[in-house]
């Protein structure tokens, strides 16, 4: 029986090639570390890895980054924006001729609580290394071999809160002789605190051991958290900062990194970072480019590592149910010409004169916006006169549904002008005939009777946004 020595220092790598590894990338992209030490180290080499070159290039961020397809491997509540079909594979090869690959694909499930399923692969192949033997004969063998497959859910908890959750299955080969396989689950949570401000915090790898032969290696758990702040620019150039920070809960480790991304127009993106190591500091720089709208390419390099390795992205979007939903929606909404009318307003420490002026300025504001097919004023009080219906004093949703039946429209406007020292009040609701809800609500003051035609129309270009 042959006896060998396994030692690091005859490990010589090339890399065997192959389209096929893109197929696998996603198993590698989780399992990659930023640094080791001590038991576990090998397998937090995969476990720790930076997936997704965006995330790379800003010094290894992510946790409070969402409507990204990379969240994945960061915070799996960060999915919950997604809106359409996405697939991005990633290839990196080392200087040792090691490469790593993967895929990534996400699709939305429900249109109404905006949830998505994710799917991943990830291979990492660490190149080819010569075993010598007490014989003197050698052999050349792959030195490690690891896949990792995952799914991942993420959705809304409420308005401004959304969860996730992954479950990942990881299968390492070392010198093509002892092999092994895990489980694990990751859970996170993403919050909006702002239309800029977001956080992200997400606890992972938490799951079965390793065994190589009769020796075990745990999983490197770890709590990640993170915040993030976009800040728009003038002529559609925004800024967006991000930090975060992750703690290796047996090791009892902190790490932090930090980024930022530089868009120009949502298309043309310039990235940089650093990775806060206990014992040195790594920058990393990117870019990335969206072109006709469906397809991207993102590019990311760590400065400080031998040879500076280029990692690549491509993604493509396909569109999906609720993507397609809600853009239809969108258009269906901006174009469609609504049926309304407008009830006399109520005079408040007013006459009644006046606020019917006030409502006849409305009228013919909204008019103007095109939005609307406005009943005419002589119209409405002749086909109210008909059915014997008096409007007057009509300021409540249920009188707005009633006025709205008998004249046959889609919305009606009900309202107010009020009169407090100098200060004129002009109050309205929008209401939704069908349903009887109030749609919007809005109110406006003016501080002289010269001031009300002007208010007017302000306050009829805030009812259409």
């Amino acid at each position: 029986m042959k006896t060998y020595k396994f030692n690091i220092l005859y490990f010589t790598f090339y890399i065997q090639r192959s389209w096929l590894a893109l197929l696998f990338t996603f198993y590698i992209s989780h399992f990659t570390c930023l640094y080791g030490k001590g038991a576990g180290t090998t397998v937090s080499t995969v476990m720790m890895h930076t997936f997704g070159a965006r995330q790379m290039s800003l010094g290894g961020c992510g946790a409070s980054i969402n409507n990204d397809i990379y969240s994945l491997y960061f915070n799996p509540a960060g999915l919950h924006k997604i809106s359409e079909n996405q697939m991005s594979s990633l290839f990196s090869s080392g200087l040792s001729n090691d490469y790593k690959a993967s895929v990534v694909y996400v699709h939305p499930l429900n249109i109404q609580r905006e949830s998505v399923i994710a799917f991943g692969v990830f291979h990492l192949n660490g190149g080819i290394m010569e075993i010598n033997y007490v014989d003197g004969t050698s052999e050349d063998v792959v030195s490690q071999s690891d896949f990792l497959a995952t799914i991942g859910w993420g959705g809304y908890l409420s308005k401004n809160t959304s969860i996730g959750y992954n479950i990942k299955y990881l299968s390492t080969k070392l010198a093509e002789k002892y092999s092994t396989s895990a489980i694990a689950f990751d859970a996170g949570v993403h919050m909006s605190v702002t239309k800029r401000l977001n956080m992200g915090v997400s606890a992972q790898n938490y799951g079965t051991s390793l065994k190589y032969r009769s020796e075990k290696e745990s999983l490197p758990f770890l709590a990640r958290g993170g915040i993030s702040y976009q800040l728009p620019l003038a002529d559609s150039h925004s800024v967006l900062t991000v930090v975060d920070g992750f703690y290796l809960v047996k090791e009892k480790d902190i790490y932090g990194s930090a980024g930022i991304e530089y868009s120009i127009h949502q298309k043309y993106f310039l990235r940089g970072g650093c990775k806060i190591l206990p014992d040195r500091n790594d920058f990393t720089l990117g870019a990335g480019l969206i072109f006709k709208e469906k397809f991207s390419v993102d590019w990311a390099t760590e400065l400080s590592v031998l040879n500076n390795p280029h990692n690549i992205s491509f993604s493509m979007r396909f569109g999906g149910a609720r993507e397609d939903k809600v853009r239809k929606k969108g258009r269906e909404e901006k174009t469609k010409i609504w049926n309304l009318a407008v009830a006399d307003f109520v005079g408040k420490n007013v006459s009644q004169a006046d606020a019917s002026i006030v409502t006849d300025f409305i009228r013919t504001e909204l008019v103007k916006i095109g939005r609307f097919n406005v009943v005419e004023k002589a119209n409405m009080n002749e086909i109210l006169s008909e059915a014997a219906f008096q409007q007057t004093g009509c300021t409540t949703a249920e009188c707005a549904v009633q006025i709205g039946k008998i004249l046959n429209v889609q919305q009606m406007i009900v309202g107010s002008l009020s009169k407090l020292m100098d200060t004129y009040f002009i109050t309205l609701n929008l209401v939704d005939v069908e349903t009887g809800k109030i749609v919007k609500s809005d109110n406006i003051k003016a501080y002289s009777a010269e001031e009300l035609q002007s208010v007017c129309k302000t306050l009829a270009n805030k009812l259409i946004k």
